[in-house]
């Protein structure tokens, strides 16, 4: 959709052999929408640039893990990924220029959780999961910390829906000069 006629226009597509499922949706970071391709081991996250519309890969500092994910983490692109049962490494890609990985931290788990990661909270860069059993849980990386969030399920029904807040001064409403 072309935002200032309000008409669509074609597009190039993504070349053949860069996604095998969609089982994320994508996360804009860094001016671009970022994919995983597959729902466990990847090698190469996906990405289109905005402004360009264009396709490329960007390798990935670790691949083969298993609910691997990239979240927008302070502006920037982060990368999840499950060393092991007890350990989630956590990186940063700062820009699109030199694809280097910086490793964040490291978030040593109880091993009887199977913690997907969600989204990154946006004012402490707190990271969230859900669990298999939909529990959700917050790790503080200042703190070191992970707590679980209480949520009365009964209350609330659509336990699986939620999105994180952006506050933004931009607007989708196109007002007529």
């Amino acid at each position: 959709m072309n935002i200032g006629s309000g008409s669509w226009r074609v597009v190039d597509g993504p070349p053949h052999g860069f996604f095998g499922s969609f089982g994320y949706g994508p996360v804009f970071a860094l001016g671009a929408l970022h994919w995983i391709p597959r729902d466990d081991h990847n090698e190469y996250v996906v990405l289109m640039l905005v402004d360009h519309e264009s396709f490329r890969k960007i390798p990935l500092p670790h691949g083969d893990g298993i609910h691997d994910r990239v979240l927008e983490m302070s502006a920037f692109l982060g990368f999840v990924f499950r060393q092991n049962t007890n350990r989630i490494d956590v990186w940063i890609l700062r820009s699109l220029g030199g694809e280097s990985w910086e490793k964040k931290y490291s978030i040593d788990l109880d091993c009887t959780r199977n913690m997907v990661p969600h989204f990154c909270m946006r004012t402490y860069g707190e990271l969230v999961f859900k669990c298999i059993d939909d529990d959700l849980y917050v790790y503080d990386q200042f703190l070191q910390f992970t707590r679980k969030v209480e949520l009365n399920k009964e209350c609330f029904p659509f336990i699986n829906c939620y999105f994180p807040h952006v506050n933004s001064l931009a607007s989708w409403n196109l007002q007529q000069l």
